[in-house]
């Protein structure tokens, strides 16, 4: 174990020799790569305890407390836990589930809810005979659980190249960003943040265009933000590629092919309901402010207006303004706008500082810019928290960010994260809805 020259402290994690990844060339029995997978089990264990713990904190003391919206269950039998786990688009993607898509033009309709994750737990559920509820939250866990194993590979062939001390705290990262708590939730985000793991790990090991926009086309049947993994692939697909026109020539089935989730969809709501863009239009329905023209809204985002007037009172985006909120420290309608200002600052120091590869700055932008331009105006950045837990780029730069620091201050960080995160399982749990 070598003293890390860059902190003045003796790392706590073996992690092999400095420039020589972790994993590489498929050798997974060396000690590295024993230790690496090791630490995504802790960091995965220690963000299940944090959230298990907290759940049961909101369901036993939190219920009924002014501003908590609890979920209706019967008064002689206490709390359904997995209900508590099941809140705001849980109960959407249980309804899908259990009884298929349904579509009003007029109100908020299941179509915006894309299909692959209530798709999984349809086909769990018949498998198991198990409630739509329950195949829910165990396919969010088990898809977490999947994507701390593939971000260890990721991080151990990737980030050991130039800092191997930092792919321990990234993993820690991951395991403990506040806003991760949703992906222990009957919410898609795991699934995605997986499927967005693969994807870049492929890129990495030079997977084939083909495997990859596979995997891409999944990711755009998770969620519609899931478009954000074609630019990186299409810089793989012009990368490969011998001259510019082998490229275009690759680039007009590699496209298509992975945009195969969203295609899908489309056709399915154009044959179901008569309108391959429900998915869209029914967005409208879902909003805090009322509408306003183009050039308004698009003066408000170019002036970064729905992030700087969350905290002006006089604005119907004020944070303070739903009924009975929670104090300002440990409400997430408070904290929205700087979790997605912590990820995109954090993604812009790695782009900066060469840490993070083009794939991975293309799919940052694309996992931030899309929410923000599409649904900030209208929700007052309510869910971008969320939002920017599935960038998983900020991971690797946070990674290096605590390698740089003191041991004490590192994991009081992470303690933090974990504490705030536990804060708001516990509020979530007990009906504070935060989207």
């Amino acid at each position: 174990m070598t003293e890390d020259p860059q902190t003045n402290h003796v790392p706590s994690f073996p992690v092999g020799r400095p420039g020589q990844a972790v994993l590489s060339g498929g050798d997974w029995a060396r000690p590295g790569a024993r230790t690496l997978f090791l630490v995504a089990l802790v960091a995965y264990a220690l963000g299940v305890a944090f959230f298990i713990l907290a759940v049961m904190a909101g369901a036993c003391c939190l219920i009924g407390s002014s501003g908590a919206r609890p979920p209706d269950v019967a008064a002689d039998s206490g709390p359904r836990w997995i209900e508590l786990l099941c809140q705001c688009d849980g109960r959407w993607y249980a309804a899908v589930a259990s009884e298929g898509y349904s579509y009003d033009p007029r109100r908020p309709s299941s179509v915006a809810f894309f299909p692959l994750y209530p798709l999984a737990a349809c086909v769990l559920g018949a498998a198991t005979g198990a409630p739509a509820e329950w195949t829910l939250v165990v396919i969010s866990n088990a898809c977490l659980l999947a994507a701390f194993l593939i971000l260890a590979a990721y991080v151990g062939s990737r980030m050991s190249e130039a800092e191997p001390v930092a792919w321990p705290y990234a993993l820690l990262a991951f395991g403990l960003f506040p806003t991760t708590f949703f992906f222990r939730m009957a919410y898609s985000e795991s699934l995605f943040v997986l499927l967005c793991l693969v994807a870049l790990f492929g890129m990495h090991r030079g997977w084939s265009v083909a495997i990859l926009a596979v995997v891409v086309g999944a990711a755009t049947a998770t969620r519609p933000v899931g478009v954000a993994l074609l630019p990186p692939l299409a810089w793989e697909a012009w990368r490969k590629s011998p001259s510019c026109l082998a490229a275009l020539r690759r680039l007009a089935w590699v496209m298509p092919l992975a945009a195969w989730g969203l295609l899908a969809y489309a056709a399915f709501l154009g044959l179901r309901f008569g309108d391959p863009m429900a998915f869209a239009k029914t967005q409208e329905n879902w909003r805090i402010r009322p509408p306003v023209s183009l050039g308004d809204k698009l003066l408000s985002l170019a002036s970064w207006e729905p992030i700087w007037s969350a905290y002006d009172s006089y604005s119907l985006a004020y944070w303070g303004r739903r009924s009975d909120p929670a104090p300002a420290a440990v409400s997430l309608q408070f904290a929205n706008p700087l979790y997605f200002l912590a990820a995109a600052s954090l993604v812009a120091l790695g782009a900066m500082k060469r840490w993070l590869t083009a794939p991975e700055i293309l799919l940052s932008a694309g996992l931030l810019a899309i929410p923000y331009f599409t649904r900030s105006y209208e929700m007052c950045m309510m869910g971008h928290g969320r939002f920017a837990a599935v960038v998983v780029p900020m991971y690797l730069v946070l990674g290096r960010l605590l390698a740089r620091m003191t041991p004490l201050a590192a994991y009081g960080i992470l303690a933090l994260s974990g504490f705030l995160m536990a804060v708001y399982a516990a509020m979530f749990a007990a009906g504070y809805v935060y989207a």
